[in-house]
């Protein structure tokens, strides 16, 4: 983190049955580090989900 680097911290994950949403304001810019993590997400779901891309 100090790095500026945005890493998964465990290498166990949780088979969820139900997904999640990222939802924030237009209005109220993101801080940096939250610009990150939604950066970080978005490559993940396309990662994981190819072709998702354009959802968001």
């Amino acid at each position: 983190m100090r790095q500026g680097w945005l890493i998964e911290p465990f290498a166990c994950r949780l088979p969820l049955t139900q997904g999640y949403y990222l939802v924030h304001s237009h209005r109220t810019p993101l801080r940096p580090a939250a610009q990150r993590l939604k950066a970080w997400l978005i490559v993940v779901r396309e990662q994981v989900f190819p072709g998702s891309a354009g959802l968001c």
